[in-house]
């Protein structure tokens, strides 16, 4: 019984050493077009979640500002990418104890993030978390960030999420 156990046990560990790579993540060039919303943040601010959601100005593009990023993304195992980003936008950034200008600026943000994937890309549906770091820079004003979030990817096709 214990050298059949054991033949199972090294069968299993053998299926998983040979399996641990097949679905790594390949390295991953990316464009993105955004939109950066800070007038929803400064109206949360100053007149409550309750008053923007009444008001529905949450919902409105008009309101946000179009940007650019690029983008790297590469598996470094089965269940962690890591993933670095630079974003631009011109726009009315609100800077703290500071008056607003009337022109817009150049907002940069370069970030590098780990995504913590529960799954595997094999599956259909992976959810995961992500952590990150990174610096935002306007007008001579810098800044840190730090983007933490929960997430779903959904598998399109086999090499598109």
């Amino acid at each position: 019984m214990k050298k059949i156990m054991l033949s199972f046990l090294s069968i299993a560990m053998c299926a998983i050493v040979s399996g641990q790579n097949d679905y790594k993540k390949e390295p991953t060039l990316g464009v993105h077009f955004l939109y950066v919303d800070f007038e929803t943040a400064a109206d949360l601010r100053s007149n409550g979640l309750s008053n923007v959601l009444r008001d529905k100005q949450w919902t409105k593009t008009k309101r946000m500002t179009p940007g650019l990023a690029i983008s790297y993304a590469q598996g470094m195992t089965n269940h962690i990418d890591i993933s670095t980003s630079l974003a631009g936008t011109f726009t009315d950034y609100p800077v703290p104890n500071k008056a607003p200008r009337d022109s817009k600026s150049l907002l940069l943000e370069a970030v590098a993030t780990a995504n913590i994937k529960l799954l595997t890309d094999k599956y259909a549906v992976v959810p995961y978390i992500s952590v990150g770091v990174g610096a935002s820079k306007y007008r001579g004003y810098y800044s840190a960030i730090m983007p933490i979030g929960l997430g779903l990817q959904f598998r399109i096709v086999e090499d598109i999420s």
